[in-house]
């Protein structure tokens, strides 16, 4: 490796370390048209300006020749059959909107191929809108940049080629935000070559199809993955888990809360900070573990301050096998510190041509003998392996962490949350979760 990137890369990851991506940036508020837009009252001859001249098909909204700081608002408690096709372009501080006005239910978008649907446009931001029903992905953009989701719905899209809820293709600067993802067949979240990655305060749950997981991320860079709700807790036709993020590079995985399934995060990404996570059950396949680590070549990754509770394993680091192998699998400077375990198996199990380095530090172990913590094979690199610190325990201790209150009331509000109640906030010993962190759920 060329030694200036060397030291740019490694200047990024201790940035992240030192801050966890804490801050979010805004955008500046632009005024320009607003654009109303009701299945009932409106008319296409109207000029859409007001309520009382709004519009009244998408048809006409997709025909207008939209302008930076322009908006699309949609009433309240109206339905349209087909998708939004975005052809046009905000600008920085003047993104182009597509939300709703009124008073009762979001918006529904429904029975199209898609929901929203863009290729090479940027600035946009789509708000409080429901999208459900579709045969494709309830949300695909390629090419995008510098898009916003926020506080949308989507449910039951992707049945005709299990193309899940949002797909993103080869872009920038996507962020989903306060939003849910449910019972999509495909991935409910989908991000391929994505370079500035923001997913924040999310409920995503309960995917469906073989290979679905509720986020899939590949290639992606400089991500925030922050403070979402992911549960594979209900009847589902996956084999897989919570979430994949591979072949991806510098950013951070904080309090989140994740729910059963067969794993919590499937990990192949350098320069990464896993920390304040609670992981719940992942027990679904006798592979299970909350943090599966079975290809790819990564180096820089810190797990610290999670509670890995109720899995059969902690952290698994294997090789995988098949269509998948990739011979051998290296984590490189790998610290595991400061994390509470409760699983039934075992904390760390290395398994195979595994090579590694790092340490095991200062982690909590509940229930488990001394001698059955670990189970370790595989080869130490050259930089060495380190364990100490090492505390066993009959009662879990005090733990903060997990997905912060908008999630879990997202989560609790929906009837497929069975395990909203464990989902998030403060616990200790005998997981007093959301009800105690967030008063008047």
């Amino acid at each position: 490796m060329d030694v200036r990137r060397r030291s740019r890369s490694a200047t990024l990851f201790a940035a992240l370390v030192a801050l966890s991506w804490g801050a979010s940036g805004t955008w500046g508020e632009a005024h320009g048209a607003t654009y109303h837009v009701d299945p009932v009252r409106g008319s296409d001859q109207a000029s859409g300006l007001s309520p009382d001249q709004a519009w009244r098909t998408l048809d006409r909204v997709n025909a207008a020749r939209l302008r930076p700081g322009d908006s699309v608002l949609l009433a309240r408690g109206g339905v349209w059959n087909g998708q939004i096709e975005v052809g046009v372009s905000g600008s920085a501080g003047a993104p182009i909107t597509f939300g709703a006005y009124g008073t009762g239910p979001r918006p529904v978008l429904e029975r199209g191929d898609r929901g929203i649907v863009s290729e090479n446009q940027r600035y946009i931001e789509v708000r409080d809108l429901h999208i459900r029903n579709t045969g494709l992905s309830g949300a695909w953009v390629k090419g995008g940049d510098t898009w916003r989701f926020d506080n949308v719905l989507i449910e039951r899209t992707g049945h005709r080629k299990d193309q899940g809820g949002i797909s993103w293709w080869h872009g920038k600067n996507l962020s989903v935000s306060g939003s849910t993802l449910t019972d999509v067949t495909g991935d409910g979240i989908w991000a391929w070559q994505a370079d500035g990655l923001r997913l924040i305060n999310n409920y995503v749950s309960v995917v469906q199809g073989p290979n679905a997981d509720n986020i899939h991320i590949q290639h992606a860079r400089n991500f925030e993955i922050r403070g979402n709700i992911l549960s594979m807790d209900g009847p589902t036709s996956s084999g897989k888990g919570n979430m994949l993020l591979a072949n991806s590079d510098t950013g951070v995985v904080a309090s989140n809360t994740f729910i059963a399934g067969n794993f919590g995060i499937g990990l192949d990404a350098n320069n990464v900070v896993v920390e304040n996570n609670h992981f719940i059950d992942h027990n679904s396949a006798s592979w299970a573990a909350a943090l599966n680590m079975g290809s790819g070549r990564s180096r820089n990754l810190i797990v610290r301050n999670n509670y890995f509770d109720g899995s059969r394993v902690g952290l698994s680091l294997f090789e995988l096998k098949g269509q998948w192998a990739d011979s051998p699998v290296i984590r490189a400077n790998m610290t595991v510190t400061n994390n509470i375990f409760r699983v039934s198996q075992n904390a760390l199990s290395i398994n195979g041509p595994v090579q590694y380095s790092g340490g095991f530090t200062d982690n909590t172990i509940v229930g488990a003998p001394a001698r059955d913590w670990s189970r370790r094979g595989g080869n130490v690199l050259k930089e060495g392996w380190q364990e100490s610190g090492l505390k066993f325990v009959q009662v879990p201790p005090p733990w903060k962490g997990g997905a912060p209150c908008r999630a879990a009331a997202t989560a609790a509000g929906k009837d497929k949350a069975p395990s909203a109640a464990r989902a998030s906030g403060a616990r200790s010993g005998d997981a007093s979760g959301t009800a105690a962190a967030c008063p008047g759920m």
